[in-house]
């Protein structure tokens, strides 16, 4: 089942345009580059209009969440990469996130190992993740599973310049949770 869904959301800061999109999402963490689903001009009519736009399916079969995001920013990949690279700003980003905590990072900055630790819904427990992320600044960031209290868990942040000063900002996730998760959270 899949599910289409928009938001309105206010150009004034990037902060709090990528908090909307993130919280849109109930689950952190996306696979491959842009895919063709932004191209409907349904969808590019509510990027355009500064909305929140999110697909969601769940795989029952294979106990699989998948969610796909996007909203249009006024500002360069450049501004928004420290939102979505750096620990302090992660609060702002992933809504019950209790801590985070970069435990190793390349010399070169091409990866970094995060821990983080969520509270998704009172009902759930704590989720503890660590993952990987390979940067490609300021365009990419693709993420995975290293350890932790999910079975499985992959996704992508991308940032598409458009030249005129505006950025689209993509984030796709994967998960596969590993414990009971009840589908109205999972939505």
């Amino acid at each position: 089942m899949q599910q289409y869904s928009s938001k309105g959301a206010s150009r004034g800061g990037v902060a709090s345009c990528l908090c909307v999109a993130v919280a849109t999402m109930l689950l952190p963490a996306a696979v491959a580059a842009q895919s063709n689903w932004l191209a409907a001009p349904a969808l590019q009519a509510r990027l355009a209009a500064g909305g929140v736009v999110m697909r969601s399916s769940f795989d029952r079969q294979h106990a699989r969440a998948n969610v796909d995001a996007a909203i249009r920013v006024r500002a360069a990949p450049q501004s928004i990469w420290k939102f979505i690279t750096q620990c302090q700003y992660a609060k702002m980003l992933i809504p019950g996130l209790r801590r985070c905590t970069q435990l190793r990072a390349a010399g070169d900055g091409s990866w970094v190992v995060i821990e983080h630790d969520i509270k998704y819904a009172p009902l759930l427990p704590l989720v503890h993740s660590i993952f990987r992320a390979d940067l490609q600044p300021p365009l990419r960031m693709d993420f995975h599973r290293v350890a932790g209290d999910l079975k499985d868990e992959t996704g992508s942040w991308i940032l598409q310049p458009d030249g005129a000063g505006t950025t689209t900002v993509e984030y796709r996730v994967s998960i596969k949770p590993g414990f009971w998760v009840p589908r109205s959270v999972v939505r």
